[in-house]
C-alpha cells in the first residue's frame, strides 16, 4: 500500500491506495486561544510506527500553522488553507511531507530545522542521523 498527503480542496489530506484518508489538523483544536491536540505529551512517544508518523506531521503542520495564522485557520475538520495562497498551500504540504519522510525513516524525530530543511529541497549525507 502506498501512502501520501495531497492538497485536496483546501485540506492536506492522508491518501493510499482506497482514497483520501485523514485530514492533517484533524486532531487538534483551539481551546481558550491555544491549540491543543487529542494526544497526551509531546507526540513524540506514539507507540508505533505510524503514529509517530501521523504524529511528526501534526506537529510540523501546528508550526507551520501558527507562523501563518492569518491565513491558515483550524476547524473540526483540520487545518483550513482557504485563506492562502497558492504559495503558502505549496509550502504548508512541503513541510508536511518532509515530516513524514523524516518520521518514515528514523525512529527518532528530525529537530525542526531539519524538517524545514528537507521541505525546501536539503537531502541529509548518507548516513546521517537526528542526536
Amino acid at each position: 500500500m502506498s501512502e501520501s498527503l495531497e492538497l485536496l480542496d483546501t485540506r492536506v489530506s492522508w491518501c493510499d491506495d482506497d482514497g483520501e484518508g485523514a485530514v492533517v489538523g484533524q486532531s487538534i483544536r483551539l481551546v481558550d486561544g491555544q491549540y491543543v491536540h487529542d494526544w497526551v505529551g509531546d507526540g513524540r512517544d506514539a507507540y508505533d510506527q505510524s503514529e509517530r508518523e501521523y504524529r511528526a506531521v501534526e506537529i510540523a503542520a501546528l508550526g507551520f500553522a501558527k507562523q501563518h495564522d492569518d491565513v491558515i485557520t483550524v476547524h473540526n475538520g483540520g487545518w483550513d488553507l482557504g485563506g492562502a495562497s497558492k504559495t503558502t498551500c505549496v509550502a504548508f504540504l512541503r513541510i508536511c511531507r518532509a515530516a513524514y519522510r523524516a518520521a518514515k525513516t528514523s525512529l527518532r524525530p528530525w529537530p525542526a530545522w531539519a524538517v524545514q530543511a528537507s521541505a525546501a529541497g536539503w537531502k541529509p549525507p548518507k548516513g546521517w542521523k537526528p542526536e
